[in-house]
């Protein structure tokens, strides 16, 4: 799979994605993100969980200030597979931002409904780790998609709770070790 790249402007608005961008969406039921649907709309209509935002407007204030490419490895996981990746940013001096996402490895799994996009949706929701996709099994406990599925037992629910996407902590962590003192506040 070739790097999917996307380009903002100084105001965060997307101004440039690549063909690798809608082969991506389309084959992951990414409804709205054609190109000609997201180019001029803001970043952050993208980015789904406030901490993950948060995160991002740190890591963006960073690039922007430094001019350096951060490298970050994250997951995005599918509902038959785990997809290990690799983000990298930079920042240009007018202030646009590039962002290259690179499949490292996949390892394919059983579907997991709960990841898919359809079907019914309770009011229930699990919270899920928006860079490791690790779920919140209880305080503080973050496992795998299917331990805490099979652990809640939603594999066999035909109604699934709906994704609350949040950051764990170990993630947070690692992340917030990469930015400059200060930053991370």
């Amino acid at each position: 799979m070739e790097p999917v790249r996307y380009r903002i402007d100084a105001r965060d608005h997307l101004t440039a994605v690549n063909k690798s961008w809608a082969a991506f969406a389309a084959a992951n039921n990414g409804v709205g993100l054609d190109p000609a649907e997201v180019i001029g709309q803001p970043l952050w209509r993208y980015l789904v969980g406030e901490e993950l935002r948060h995160l991002f407007e740190l890591l963006l204030k960073r690039v922007r200030r430094t001019q350096q490419w951060v490298v970050l490895p994250f997951r995005c996981d599918g509902p038959g597979e785990r997809r290990f990746m690799q983000l990298e940013v930079h920042a240009y001096p007018d202030q646009s931002v590039d962002f290259v996402s690179r499949l490292l490895h996949a390892e394919p799994r059983p579907p997991v409904a709960v990841l898919g996009p359809g079907g019914a949706r309770t009011q229930e929701r699990l919270r899920i780790c928006s860079w490791c996709n690790r779920v919140n099994l209880s305080q503080g406990k973050w496992v795998e998609v299917e331990e805490a599925l099979s652990h809640l037992g939603l594999f066999s629910d035909r109604d699934l709770p709906q994704l609350a996407y949040d950051l764990c902590p170990t993630c947070e962590v690692e992340f917030r070790a990469g930015l400059p003192p200060g930053e991370g506040d």
